[in-house]
């Protein structure tokens, strides 16, 4: 798996005139997000690959990859949605890009500086692109839509504007291919009824059209072999068929019908030195011998579905992007699979372990229910988990180092994920309730000292606390707490309770349990207080909480906060330190080996009229506010973890694309 390189990031700004203390060590960005990729290209000179996702909801984005490390190396957001098709200039170092959109529109990229330089919106007869096909020598490109009224836009690439439109008599999407040489462009109908139609490019007319047999429905991409004069053409059928077509005679010279797994093609690729062609179904890659027109084999992914792919020759690489956001990169000399990565959406981080022994830490992300791996020495990127989508949304994980193993949890239903630590590997799926809106895991908690897993789980309303063992997942009670909603847990091994944040938003209280005989032990009314975030102080037995508080709606008027302590002896609560300047607390935690606390902030910066984020540390013995130290312009600091025995924290920011996961130095007590 490729490592991604940190980026080294110094920040430590002086907030309050205090002295800073606390600043950002490393910091890195997790890829970001790729939906299903439509578009694959290649450029050898310039030793990089691209993939295109088609995003219906957002911005589509240009992903740009090192042939030669298999590396990702930067994003370009295109400025438009729902990018199908592209093409590429290698020579004058530019790409376009079409849009399935009503207008359809036209991206012109600078691949060299990697920059959007012009979009236009084409003609209202020219909806919906579907396919894209360039000639070079003369600085044309045909764009292909395809709708009730499907037609091919002809781009002058020098003046970039459209030049003709050319109507199609078939409707439907359209593939296409272009043969430069002989100056022909053949367009298919997707459909029952399938046709390939040729057009002259020296008048940009319709010559003629050829229909295919009636099994070889929807044919939807092809390749020429210019040299011998036959085109090959694979349709989206189960199984797969791939028709050769005679250019010159213009006919149907024959067809492969592919087994029964290989279904609907996505995507061709051609290597005409060695007279091999390349079609990718939705579970394969399949290679055809074109000099006999037979099948040779196909090389299969499993539960992985290809959907767009480039061929580098001079490499004899593919490159694969597949519909669940991974790429694979083959040899096509050895027909193998040589590097892999996934480029998952990486949104909603949800939590942070981290395995002190082995100084490794793990990312949980919601979306995907996607396990990042982070060796902490080096901050890379080393290693990824997905667990099973079909049990919901990741949300909470806990560490047990100690046994070797990690557990994670889902937002909507009871289930266990137990991974090994060792191998990064699932060994384990306990459910004890299915997904379902009305089943939510609320929280969980680890107790290392006695080995015992707590998960809080809300049955349509009805919240009780589940006991589990670690690491054989046996469960050994359950404590029924009524219809009132919990949040966060937190285990006080070292006097033997459970404290459970509960209550609806705000979030107003706390209950305290009895580890011993797993008994309510009493809990305390916050209603009065607008809680943020809590962290448990074990050694003294107090909790802290951020209470947001504001003297006025405007961010730009004074704000105030505080940060309170509550005895969990006595369970009250016994001070309030007010800190001026805070719009609200989003996390917090307690250095179980040093007197103090840290709360992440969001305040208003009015030098620049926008929000930062901060750390506050308050000494735990006295309750005292120490400093108050701006760490940047992170948003929404609400995912961390502290390794103690490093003297480091790490958060990740939850409102971001591409996500950063950022290291902090834990200040020394002066």
């Amino acid at each position: 798996m490729r490592k991604i390189p940190f980026f080294l990031l110094l920040i430590c700004f002086v907030f309050f005139s205090i002295n800073c203390q606390v600043f950002v060590k490393n910091s890195f960005n997790f890829p970001a997000g790729m939906s299903d990729a439509y578009s694959a290209l290649v450029d050898e000179n310039e030793k990089a690959f691209y993939f295109v996702d088609y995003q219906e909801y957002a911005n589509s984005n240009l992903f740009k990859f090192d042939i030669n490390t298999f590396g990702f190396i930067n994003t370009l957001d295109l400025g438009v949605e729902k990018v199908s098709c592209g093409i590429i200039d290698k020579e004058k170092k530019v790409a376009y890009f079409g849009t399935d959109t009503n207008p359809a529109q036209i991206v012109k990229v600078n691949m060299e500086t990697f920059e959007v330089v012009k979009n236009i919106s084409l003609s209202q007869t020219i909806t919906n692109l579907y396919s894209a096909q360039i000639d070079t020598q003369n600085q044309k490109a045909y764009f292909v839509s395809g709708t009730s009224s499907s037609a091919v836009a002809k781009i002058d690439l020098n003046s970039f504007t459209q030049e003709s439109t050319l109507a199609i008599s078939d409707s439907n999407r359209l593939g296409s291919v272009i043969d430069v040489p002989n100056a022909f462009l053949y367009v298919f109908t997707y459909s029952s009824l399938p046709k390939i139609h040729k057009i002259d490019l020296s008048t940009f007319s319709e010559v003629g059209s050829l229909s295919l047999a009636s099994s070889e429905t929807f044919p939807i991409c092809g390749v020429i072999d210019s040299s011998s004069g036959y085109m090959y053409v694979g349709t989206e059928t189960s199984p797969m068929k791939i028709v050769k077509v005679n250019l010159a005679q213009f006919t149907r010279e024959g067809s492969i019908t592919c087994p029964n797994n290989e279904n609907s093609a996505y995507g061709a690729g051609i290597d005409p030195e060695n007279h091999l062609a390349y079609f990718i179904s939705a579970s394969s890659l399949v290679r055809i011998d074109l000099s006999t027109f037979t099948r040779i084999d196909s090389l299969q992914f499993g539960s992985l579905s290809p959907h767009a792919m480039s061929i580098d020759l001079q490499k004899n690489s593919s490159f694969i992007a597949f519909q669940n956001s991974r790429i694979a990169e083959v040899d096509l000399k050895t027909f193998k699979t040589v590097e892999q990565e996934e480029i998952e959406n990486y949104d909603y981080p949800q939590f942070i372990l981290v395995d002190e022994e082995a100084n490794m830490g793990y990312v949980g992300f919601e979306n995907y229910g996607e396990i990042a791996k982070i060796d902490l020495t080096s901050f890379e990127l080393i290693d990824y988990l997905s667990t099973d989508n079909q049990y919901g949304l990741l949300y909470y994980g806990e560490m047990d180092s100690q046994n070797g193993f990690a557990y994670f949890f889902v937002r909507h239903g009871l289930v266990i994920t137990k991974v090994r630590l060792s191998d990064f590997s699932i060994a384990e799926v306990k459910q004890i309730y299915g997904v379902g809106e009305d089943n939510s895991t609320t929280g969980t908690s680890f107790d290392t000292k006695n080995n015992i897993i707590y998960v809080s789980f809300s049955e349509s309303g009805n919240v009780s606390i589940y006991k589990f063992s670690a690491p054989g997942l046996e469960m050994l009670g359950i404590l029924n707490l009524g219809f009132i909603a919990t949040w966060k847990m937190f285990i006080d091994s070292l006097h033997g309770y459970l404290y459970s944040r509960l209550g609806n938003d705000p979030y107003t209280g706390i209950t305290k349990i009895q580890l011993s005989d797993f008994t309510n032990a009493g809990s305390i009314d916050l209603s009065d207080y607008y809680i943020d975030t809590m962290a448990l102080d074990s050694q003294h037995q107090y909790m802290y909480f951020g209470n947001e508080v504001s003297d006025s709606n405007s961010k730009e008027d004074s704000q105030w906060s505080q940060t309170c302590r509550v005895d969990l002896t006595t369970m009250s609560v016994i001070d309030c330190n007010e800190i001026s300047g805070v719009q609200e607390f989003t996390a917090s935690f307690v250095d179980p080996t040093r007197n103090d606390a840290f709360f992440f902030t969001n305040f208003y910066d009015s030098s620049d009229g926008d929000y930062e984020a901060a750390v506050i540390q308050i000494d735990t013995t006295s309750n005292k506010f120490l400093y108050n130290t701006s760490i940047g312009d992170y948003t929404q600091i609400t995912i961390w973890a502290v390794d103690s025995s490093s003297q480091n924290a790490y958060f990740t920011p939850i409102l971001e694309n591409p996500v950063r996961f950022v290291q902090l130095s834990i200040p020394q007590q002066d």
